[in-house]
Formats: C-alpha cells, structure tokens, sequence
C-alpha cells in the first residue's frame, strides 16, 4: 500500500523493518523513550496537534516549538532558519514531523521534507515521522514519506502510519513504526 499510493522506497518497508504499535500516539512516546531521556528538548511545529503536547509532557519531554509561518499567498511553510537555531540553542537531538501536518493540513513536498531533512542530519536529529494522515491526501497532492527522500534521512528516521485517520479506524489503536536502521530498530523494541 505504501509503496503502491505513497511512492515509499521498497528498500525502506521491508518485513523486518515494520513493528506493531499500539497507536500512533504509543510510537511517538516509544521512540522518544527509546531516544531521550526525561526532560530533553524536542521540536515540534506549531501550532501542535494536541496529542504531541499531551504525550510529550506526560511522559516529561521538553517542548520547542517551531512556528509554521503563512507566506503571501497563505500557505503554511516551515521555518528553516528557526528550526536550524532551536536544534542547535536548545541541543535538540530528536524532532516530531506531522506529515502531512496536522492541524494545518499541509501536504509537505519532497523539497520541503529534503530541506528539513538536511537541517537534521547536519544536526545529528533524530526524526520521529508521524504520517497517520498520508490516506487523506486531496487530488493534485501527493504524500511524500519523509524516509524515502534520501537514504540519509531514512537511517534516522522512524516513520508511523496507521489506519485509524484514512479508514476512519481510530478505535482500533494500531498502528506501524517503520525503522529502517537495523541497530533504532532494536533500541526501539527494547
């Protein structure tokens, strides 16, 4: 299905590489446990889907936000200078991407997800890719998986997916947590 309708690397959604979740709310708090401790800083844009907030300070994660900013023509963009200064003010190592962005709705392209992804890897970010909502994507958009933009950014990366938004099965709490680096993978099943 990812690779089919999202274009995902085949290379990325191996057997091995794909691990159940209990939610993806669950994969966000696993992999932020697997990668900070409690208190370290982690950037999110805002504004914030309110499960990160909620998720992140229950389990005692410091929140930075990066503002999104609406250019001229009232698109939400990322702001890659303040990003750039927050990691490196504030010794970010990990970052939650919301792709597409939810509340904004923003449909990120391979460019944009590149940019960030260049930010993060100078910056030795760790990125914690939540893309529950690639399934509602409008016509003239397509959904870009943020691991399949370079092999780079997919060794650090764990990207979540889950029926629950696209198929309207949030109840069920599943969710997938794909990792395609072989030593995250353990860390983060431990």
């Amino acid at each position: 299905w990812q690779v089919q309708r999202n274009g995902c690397d085949p290379a990325l959604l191996t057997r091995d590489c794909i691990g159940y979740e209990n939610g993806v709310l669950g994969g966000v708090v696993s992999a932020l446990t697997s990668l900070a401790g409690p208190g370290d800083p982690v950037l999110v844009h805002s504004p914030t889907y309110i499960g990160f907030t909620r998720s992140l300070q229950d389990n005692g994660f410091r929140i930075v936000h990066s503002p999104l900013v609406r250019d001229e023509q009232g698109v939400w963009r990322m702001d890659y200078a303040d990003m750039d200064r927050k990691l490196k003010q504030y010794h970010i190592h990990v970052a939650i991407l919301c792709s597409p962005h939810n509340p904004v709705g923003r449909v990120w392209t391979q460019e944009e997800l590149a940019r960030l992804g260049k930010i993060c890897v100078e910056n030795h970010v760790y990125v914690v890719s939540d893309e529950a909502h690639c399934d509602l994507i409008l016509p003239g958009h397509q959904h870009t998986c943020y691991a399949s933009v370079s092999e780079e950014m997919a060794e650090h990366c764990v990207t979540l997916i889950s029926p629950a938004k696209g198929f309207n099965l949030a109840g069920t709490q599943n969710a997938c947590a794909i990792i395609k680096n072989k030593e995250d993978r353990e860390l983060f099943s431990k």
